[in-house]
């Protein structure tokens, strides 16, 4: 199936403050952005505790949703 998505997660160790987190976060994008097959980047970093998540998501992750440009030759692109 060919979403055009990719979600990365980013984890530090336990303790990391949310700061640190949204260097790496940052540091991440901008390699990213560079990248011929990206079209577009979200990224979140952090987790509040009172919010819905998973038990190891807290200040010390972060989540990146990647875009990918559309190819017109998807076997290609596999390759």
């Amino acid at each position: 199936v060919h979403q055009g998505e990719i979600i990365a997660r980013l984890a530090l160790p336990v303790g990391t403050p949310l700061e640190a987190t949204d260097a790496v976060a940052q540091r991440a994008e901008l390699v990213l952005h560079g990248h011929p097959d990206v079209e577009w980047l979200a990224g979140t970093s952090g987790v509040p505790r009172d919010e819905v998540s998973q038990p190891d998501e807290g200040e010390h992750t972060a989540r990146l949703v990647i875009g990918l440009r559309a190819s017109d030759d998807l076997v290609a692109a596999e390759e």
